[in-house]
């Protein structure tokens, strides 16, 4: 089993620079789907279903959504990415800790939102045989079960899969509870999402779920939601 964990909000650690990341990125994308950052052609690889899929989802494979689904996808903020990580089976997240009921709410909606967006995958809030803990804890809970750079974050995932297939089996949120509701909200939706394996932040797009810098967007923007299609669209080339 390989083991990742992933911090958000954001401290910064031997960060790789853009030009490296994208040309380690490429290099993965390349031999699976024959695709480079400035392609504009949708990837050789594709199977016919998959391309069905890209026009049913009403999506152009242009070199902006496609440099940043490489940005996002292949990789984690503080390591070069192994490949595109993906789950095999439905995830299914139990609250833990000092969750309220709008935390509880607003991860129904991001699980709702999601659930409409990726139809490969299925999401379900569950209160048993959970394979995501998603905990809602003070510092002293970051601390505990953190590292200790990303015990002053706001947010905290981390993952296991497995080596070869890259399938996630298992993972772990932390959402601080000591910050405001819009603010917990985001971190929610952030948390969520990057746990299926769009483990990167860019600093590409403000309005974007997964911007680096300090956020408080509640909702996908455009781009995200075409990142979320294009991913879900690749699921089943990957092994799922």
């Amino acid at each position: 089993m390989r083991y990742r964990e992933i911090t958000t909000n954001h401290v910064v650690m031997a960060k790789i620079s853009k030009p490296v990341f994208c040309l380690i990125g490429v290099l993965g994308f390349i031999f699976v789907f024959g695709i480079s950052c400035a392609s504009t052609q949708i990837p050789p690889a594709l199977d016919k279903q998959a391309k069905q899929n890209i026009k049913r989802a009403n999506l152009s494979l242009d070199s902006e959504l496609t440099e940043y689904f490489l940005e996002i996808a292949f990789g984690s903020e503080y390591k070069v990415g192994d490949g595109l990580v993906t789950w095999n089976k439905p995830v299914r997240i139990k609250l833990l800790g000092d969750f309220t009921n709008s935390d509880s709410l607003e991860v129904s909606n991001v699980i709702s939102e999601l659930n409409t967006i990726l139809p490969t995958i299925k999401i379900y809030l569950v209160d048993e045989q959970p394979n995501i803990s998603m905990y809602f804890t003070n510092r002293k809970g970051f601390q505990k079960n953190a590292p200790k750079y990303a015990w002053n974050n706001s947010g905290y995932f981390s993952i296991r899969w497995t080596p070869k297939e890259k399938h996630v089996t298992r993972g772990k949120i932390l959402i601080r509870s000591n910050q405001s509701q819009k603010r917990r909200n985001h971190t929610i939706r952030e948390e969520i999402t990057q746990i299926l394996g769009l483990m990167n932040d860019s600093e590409r797009y403000p309005h974007s779920i997964f911007y680096e810098k300090y956020s408080t967007a509640t909702s996908y923007s455009s781009i995200d939601k075409e990142v979320l299609q294009l991913w879900d669209i690749l699921i089943p080339l990957s092994g799922y």
